[in-house]
C-alpha cells in the first residue's frame, strides 16, 4: 500500500512540475534571448540601462515558442515560474517577445498593475514598439520597449530590491548628511577651539570615510551575479498589454 501511495505522489509531482520544467528557459540574467533575435549590444545597453537605474525587477525575454500557449497565459507562467521581481511587493515586469508567432507583451506583477498600469504599457507597446517590431528591427523594439518601461516606473515604489546603484546613492547620501553635521560642530565652537575640534573630527572624518568606501567599493562585487538580483519570487496575474506584429 505505501509503495502505491508512493508511485501516485511521484506521478502526481511529475504531472504538475513537468510542464514548467521542460517549457521555459532559464533566468540567466535580466535579458534572456532564447529566440536569438538580440544582438550583444542591445543586450550589453539593456543590462547597463537596468544597471544605471537600478533596476531587479524587470526582464526582458524572447523565445522560440510558446508552446501552443497565448501569449497571456505564456507571459503569466513565465513570470510565476521565474519569480520576476520581489516576493513582498510582487513587483516585476516581463517584457516577452515571440518572434515566431509574432506576438510580444508587457506582463506586469500584482504589485505593479497600478503603477505601470495597462493603458501605459498599451502605449508602449503599440507606440514605441511596434513600428520597428512589423519591420522586424527586434534590438531596437526592444530598446524603446525598456525605455517605455523604465520612463512609466522612474521614481515610484518600484524598486524596493535596491541594487549597488541605488545603495550607493544612500551611502553618498548618508556621507554629506555626516560631512554637514561635523562642519556645524566646528563652526559652533568658539573662536580658540574651532582648530582643537576640527583636528578631533578629522580621525573620525576618516574612519567614516572609509567604512563607507569599503561598503560601496565591495558591495557590487557581492552582487555580481545577476540571476538572483532579478529573482526574487514575485506573482503575476493577469495585467499588461499584448501586440501582434
Amino acid at each position: 500500500m505505501k509503495k502505491i501511495i508512493s508511485f501516485v505522489c511521484v506521478c502526481l509531482m511529475a504531472l504538475f512540475t513537468s510542464d514548467s520544467g521542460w517549457t521555459y528557459p532559464q533566468l540567466t540574467d535580466g535579458v534572456v534571448d532564447e529566440a536569438n533575435i538580440l544582438s550583444e549590444m542591445t543586450k550589453q545597453s539593456v543590462l547597463n540601462m537596468f544597471d544605471q537605474e537600478g533596476i531587479t525587477n524587470v526582464v526582458v525575454a524572447t523565445v522560440s515558442s510558446l508552446d501552443g500557449k497565448n501569449i497571456e497565459q505564456y507571459a503569466t507562467d513565465l513570470g510565476n515560474y521565474w519569480g520576476v521581481g520581489s516576493k513582498q511587493y510582487d513587483n516585476g515586469v516581463l517584457l516577452l517577445v515571440a518572434p515566431n508567432e509574432g506576438y510580444v507583451r508587457i506582463a506586469t506583477g500584482l504589485g505593479m498593475e497600478k503603477v505601470l498600469t495597462d493603458e501605459k504599457a498599451e502605449m508602449i507597446v503599440q507606440n514605441q514598439m511596434m513600428p520597428y517590431l512589423k519591420k522586424r528591427d527586434f534590438d531596437t523594439a526592444v530598446l524603446m520597449g525598456v525605455q517605455g518601461i523604465i520612463a512609466g516606473i522612474r521614481n515610484t515604489t518600484a524598486f524596493p530590491n535596491k541594487s549597488h546603484t541605488q545603495t550607493g546613492r544612500w551611502i553618498f547620501s548618508i556621507a554629506i548628511s555626516i560631512l554637514i553635521m561635523l562642519f556645524f560642530y566646528v563652526l559652533s565652537a568658539p573662536e580658540g577651539e574651532k582648530l582643537y575640534r576640527f583636528k578631533k573630527i578629522t580621525s573620525i572624518v576618516g574612519i567614516i570615510t572609509g567604512v563607507l568606501f569599503f561598503i560601496l567599493v565591495t558591495l557590487p562585487k557581492k552582487r555580481r551575479g545577476r540571476s538572483f538580483r532579478f529573482s526574487g519570487g514575485g506573482r503575476f496575474g493577469g495585467g499588461g498589454a499584448t501586440g501582434r506584429f
